[in-house]
């Protein structure tokens, strides 16, 4: 809450969520994130060995927020992170836009084509200007 808090103060259109991830006593990652309107779940079962991605460099994403909200972007870099393939099962419910885009996507399953469990991230991000 603080974090979305924080984000609506700066302009950008967030919401609270609850979110958890956690691993059961055969290894396998659950996660339940709810919001207003939204609630998805996962189960993930690992596969295979993990690997750390080579080269080991940083990875960035960046993220725009929608006009006329603000017009700001904020930039993430990842890095230093293990990555195990995993077979999963989602759940999407409720009646946000994400439940409407994922239950009608094509059959290609371009909205989640893999599931890849990561952790031990350094993550950074900052905001800019635009």
């Amino acid at each position: 809450r603080k974090l979305a808090s924080y984000a609506r103060s700066k302009g950008l259109p967030w919401e609270d969520a609850e979110i958890a991830f956690w691993k059961d006593k055969e290894g396998k990652i659950h996660g339940h994130l709810k919001a207003t309107g939204l609630e998805v779940q996962v189960l993930c079962r690992l596969q295979g060995k993990p690997y750390e991605p080579e080269p080991n460099l940083p990875a960035f994403q960046t993220i725009w927020s929608p006009l006329p909200y603000t017009n700001t972007f904020e930039v993430v870099t990842f890095y230093g992170h293990r990555v195990q393939n995993c077979s999963a099962e989602w759940k999407f419910k409720d009646n946000h836009s994400l439940v409407k885009a994922y239950n009608s996507r094509g059959t290609g399953d371009l909205f989640i084509s893999g599931t890849e469990y990561a952790w031990d991230y350094v993550l950074k991000g900052a905001l800019y200007l635009h």
